[in-house]
């Protein structure tokens, strides 16, 4: 009953978070709040921004127009303009990615591991020409690692067996993955010089090992997911951002979208 009263709360929040965004037009919304019915009679897509995005989670669509306010707070304390770069680490099916890509017009470089969900990421950017998708697996060196994820709801994968299954029931799925750094990563799209001025960390668990292939970068900021119940993750990380960054950063906390144990911080 506890989870059940849960979820009508964080619907409740997210139709609330709908209708109040400023950057997000009368037509759009109204076209995401209609285009939900679909996934009442088992559809995987809706009508947002102008775009049919697909996941095969469908509830996580619901989401959406949170990442909106995650964008727009992230764009005013890192001050991203359109002449940015900004690093999706862990895209997912691009919830983030299009967020920031709608809020500020930047460029986006989006990475997600996991094949199935690049081929649904990709097919959810389309042809925005200022997003470059990558399929990559980021960590602190070039090797092979076990992904695991969930059948039908592969998009929380993740290399921690108990996140991938977090909550979620169905079967579990097993691929090696070749893990490579995001340094190496960014200098094979042309842009392993280029300032960046926000990378956003997201990966269920393994945010310190993408911290550890950021050597070389030239950052300003950095969005990172952290979990609460790990002790001492927090700490580990605002050193080695501190070391990244060259600098003692600000640091700015907020929850985590559907989770009260992980929170998102920001460090500027």
């Amino acid at each position: 009953m506890t989870r059940f009263m849960r979820k009508l709360q964080d619907l409740a929040r997210i139709e609330r978070t709908l209708w109040v965004q400023r950057g997000v037009s009368l037509r759009h919304k109204i076209q995401f709040a209609v285009s939900r019915l679909l996934l009442l009679a088992g559809g995987k897509s809706v009508l947002w921004l102008g775009r049919w995005m697909k996941s095969d989670n469908r509830l996580g669509l619901l989401l959406l127009p949170e990442y909106i306010d995650e964008a727009v707070s992230l764009v005013a304390l890192a001050q991203i303009t359109s002449a940015d770069i900004v690093v999706d680490v862990g895209a997912n099916i691009g919830q983030f990615t299009t967020a920031i890509y709608h809020v500020a017009g930047c460029r986006v470089v989006s990475i997600e591991a996991n094949p199935e969900i690049v081929s649904i990421l990709r097919r959810n950017v389309g042809a925005m020409s200022g997003i470059t998708v990558v399929q990559a697996a980021v960590g602190a060196r070039s090797e092979e690692r076990t992904h695991y994820s969930v059948r039908g709801k592969s998009a929380q994968g993740s290399f921690l067996k108990g996140r991938a299954v977090e909550n979620l029931a169905g079967g579990v799925e097993e691929k090696s993955i070749s893990v490579v750094r995001l340094a190496d990563v960014m200098a094979g799209v042309g842009l392993g010089d280029a300032p960046v001025k926000c990378i956003k960390i997201d990966t269920e668990g393994t945010e310190e090992d993408v911290l550890a292939g950021c050597d070389g970068l030239k950052i300003a900021t950095l969005q990172i997911e952290i979990d609460t119940r790990e002790a001492g993750q927090r700490q580990r990380i605002e050193d080695h951002v501190a070391m990244l960054l060259g600098r003692t950063p600000s640091v700015f906390v907020s929850p985590d979208l559907g989770s009260g144990d992980v929170v998102n911080v920001v460090f500027v």
